[in-house]
């Protein structure tokens, strides 16, 4: 990902990306190892908004969208085979279907993990696990918990670091106790994961996730369909 520094008059950093790559906006002042934290920092949003643009102006934009594939916050190199398969150190996709293998990767790991690891957290902190826990891709949230009692995780949550895979199921199992978002279901969420502003920090910068794998597109849809049936209601008498 291609990084280009732009001084000016500025207060702060900012960043514009295109498809040339990652513009950094600093002022006069900024020195390349600050501008480099800010990079290292915010890399993982800046490679998803950049992936997203390559996605825009490549014919072949499906397979370069999908040079970032990552499982429990390590990045995996991407290659084009004849099959799709995660091997030791590298990912393979077929050329095409580079999507669609990639969700189904994605998912079968975390259908694997997920319910596994909740139930070992039930255990650690001493709690009755839930009446049942699906997983799910989820384009727009990390997980949900539903008045029933049922636990639903997305499929993405295995390209986080475990920690924050961590934080986001204390956090739904937090509702089982408190079903809103009030101070005291913060307080259970603390309790039950003592690290819980780092944690909350660091998910924001792992919402390009999402977006990369679909998100903007399900939602012009959804938009779409809702435009038409406005349209429908204002064309009945």
């Amino acid at each position: 990902m291609p990084v280009y520094l732009c001084r000016g008059r500025r207060t702060r950093i900012s960043s514009v990306v295109t498809v040339k790559g990652v513009f950094l906006r600093v002022p006069l002042s900024c020195t390349q190892e600050l501008a480099l934290t800010y990079v290292q920092k915010h890399r993982t949003d800046l490679l998803g908004r950049y992936r997203i643009q390559q996605a825009k102006g490549n014919r072949l934009g499906e397979i370069d969208a999908f040079r970032l594939f990552c499982l429990y916050g390590v990045d995996y190199p991407v290659t084009i085979g004849e099959s799709a398969s995660l091997n030791a150190g590298f990912v393979s996709l077929r050329e095409g279907s580079a999507q669609k293998d990639a969700l189904m990767l994605i998912a079968n790991e975390a259908r694997a993990f997920l319910p596994q690891r909740l139930r070992e957290i039930c255990a650690r902190l001493k709690i009755t696990p839930p009446r049942q826990c699906s997983v799910r891709l989820y384009r727009s949230r990390w997980g949900a918990c539903t008045s029933t009692g049922e636990i639903k995780l997305s499929t993405l949550l295995v390209m986080l670091p475990t920690e924050l895979i961590d934080y986001v199921i204390c956090h739904e199992l937090a509702h089982l106790r408190v079903f809103n978002h009030s101070k005291k279901f913060w307080q259970v969420v603390r309790s039950y994961c003592p690290d819980m502003e780092k944690c909350k920090k660091q998910l924001k910068e792992y919402s390009g996730f999402p977006r990369l794998y679909g998100g903007q597109k399900r939602r012009r849809e959804t938009a779409n369909k809702r435009g038409r049936s406005q349209s429908k209601r204002k064309q009945k008498p």
